[in-house]
């Protein structure tokens, strides 16, 4: 009889063992867009007569607010910040805007031409709580009166730890690297003082990843100005963040369009049929990118879905609303540091469950418990 209460007993607590790790879940859908909300003249300079401006930039609004993203990174948001919001102002809280380019907020002086502005917000549900951000300048840009003037502006990331609705943390980094001297990122245009940049900016933010890392998994969205076919960002980043041991990278796009397979490096990014690779087209890659990290310990996201979404991103002569398209992602968090351990205490009428140093328990608890039997026995079960 004793055996038999003993044996049910341990069933019961072995049964609720397999329920001890159980994660909690929830989807988070994510988006990165370049906003393209540079002025048309910066001085003298002719720089973005094409842009979306006053006119097209709240279409760009109603469109992601259309979309219910729970998290929205932008870029370029400089010049029309206001008509950006206005469609994202009820259902959405974002960070501070850190000024235009030549409207007297974004700090210029004939003495050092350049901007404070990064160009940076990233817009996040309301039921989804901000717990801190940060924003860290580059240490390298390459450009002033030419190759894009990247360093007429003070460019950045921008670093996001969230709460969100279910209850999982994540963190986000939202970032603009140095662009390209063409507009199409092209290996033969591309100078090496471009590149170069990119690479110092790629570091910077691997090890400011790395010097934080702890149990949250780690999103990263923005447009790069990177393929993976022109830039060592999966050496210089990925690979060495995962030569670390503390995590694993991902590159949303990759794993879901490309079938994990990451671009090849090669001598140009136009295609044989003379296409270009990238930007324009549903081939290989694109500027704009969601990467994902998970610690080796700790919560995971997990992508279920990536677009490029365009579905009506359009203006009436069906050109796009700006010069880039929203790149969207829907993940799973699992929060797999959360335990829940079922009360077993109504289950076990014959038995009484202590811990080592002699508290009565109502369940079982990791490590050792103490089953006590109405005859005095007792065994000990060891839970994990």
């Amino acid at each position: 009889m004793m055996r038999n209460n003993v044996r049910r007993v341990v069933a019961v607590i072995l049964a609720c063992t397999a329920t001890v790790m159980q994660a909690k879940k929830e989807t988070l859908s994510v988006a990165t867009l370049n906003v393209d909300g540079l002025p048309q003249k910066i001085l003298f300079f002719d720089v973005n007569a094409t842009g979306p401006g006053a006119t097209y930039t709240p279409l760009i609004s109603q469109y992601l607010a259309s979309k219910n993203y729970d998290i929205i990174g932008v870029q370029e948001d400089f010049n029309f910040d206001s008509q950006l919001c206005s469609a994202l102002n009820d259902g959405y809280q974002h960070d501070e805007w850190s000024g235009g380019i030549a409207n007297g907020t974004g700090g210029f002086g004939l003495g050092n031409v350049k901007y404070s502005c990064d160009g940076l917000l990233t817009f996040w549900k309301t039921n989804i709580t901000m717990k801190a951000t940060v924003r860290t300048n580059w240490h390298q840009a390459y450009g002033k009166f030419d190759h894009c003037w990247d360093d007429m502006v003070t460019k950045s990331f921008r670093r996001y730890e969230m709460l969100l609705a279910g209850g999982t943390e994540v963190v986000v980094y939202n970032l603009h690297m140095d662009a390209s001297d063409d507009p199409d990122g092209l290996v033969d245009t591309d100078t090496e003082g471009d590149r170069a940049a990119r690479r110092s900016q790629w570091i910077q933010l691997r090890d400011d990843i790395i010097a934080r890392m702890d149990q949250r998994p780690v999103l990263v969205i923005g447009d790069t100005n990177s393929f993976y076919s022109s830039d060592d960002l999966e050496q210089v980043f990925i690979k060495a963040i995962e030569e670390t041991g503390m995590a694993t990278v991902g590159d949303v796009w990759v794993e879901l369009a490309l079938g994990g397979k990451y671009p090849e490096a090669q001598e140009s990014n136009v295609a044989d049929d003379g296409t270009l690779i990238g930007w324009k087209h549903d081939k290989d890659e694109w500027l704009d990118k969601i990467l994902y990290i998970n610690p080796t310990q700790g919560s995971k996201l997990r992508p279920l879905a990536v677009t490029l979404d365009r579905e009506g991103f359009l203006r009436e002569d069906g050109t796009p609303l700006c010069d880039h398209y929203p790149l969207a992602a829907t993940f799973e968090v699992s929060d797999q540091t959360a335990t829940v351990i079922s009360n077993i205490g109504d289950n076990i009428s014959n038995a009484a469950l202590w811990s080592p140093d002699g508290t009565r328990l109502t369940s079982p608890r990791r490590g050792i418990t103490i089953v006590r039997n109405v005859d005095g026995s007792t065994t000990k079960v060891v839970t994990r």
